[in-house]
């Protein structure tokens, strides 16, 4: 394939229409996701991009997902604030696989979790008590070089 049709389909709403691998033509797959026709070689758009990372990762802030995908941040913001986003990406347990709207682990995985954490975990750490020499008043670093 020649050379300028390979980066003018990069540049045409970054979505794939040759296969970088074989050359191949890619067909949509569904949800941002296009297969290669000859190779079988998968390919995302920026939705497909954003979508993959927020299913393997769970939810996460935009300039995360930006950084992480390369999708600009304006469509990053505009995938993540429509509503039903839940419904729109499959997000499932990292533990048991079931589905899930918010998070990385569901309720009763992450109950479980949590009853198997060590508690001081979840006691709060207590401060440093001041030594008996130290005052607590301003100390000013003199330059003695002038």
């Amino acid at each position: 394939m020649d050379e300028n049709y390979r980066q003018l389909s990069k540049l045409l709403d970054k979505k794939p229409i040759i296969c970088e691998k074989c050359s191949g033509y890619y067909e949509y797959n569904g949800a941002g996701e296009y297969v290669c026709k000859q190779c079988g070689n998968i390919a995302y758009d920026d939705y497909g991009k954003v979508r993959k990372f927020i299913e393997e990762n769970g939810p996460a802030p935009y300039h995360v997902v930006k950084q992480a995908t390369g999708v600009s941040g304006k469509l990053v913001r505009e995938f993540l604030d429509t509503p039903n986003t839940e419904k729109r990406f499959n997000m499932n347990c990292k533990k048991c696989g079931c589905k899930i709207a918010v998070g990385t682990l569901c309720s009763s995985c992450a109950a479980a979790e949590n009853a198997t954490a060590p508690k001081e975990a979840f006691e709060p750490k207590q401060s440093p008590k001041p030594s008996k020499n130290n005052k607590g008043g301003v100390h000013f670093v003199v330059d003695r070089k002038r």
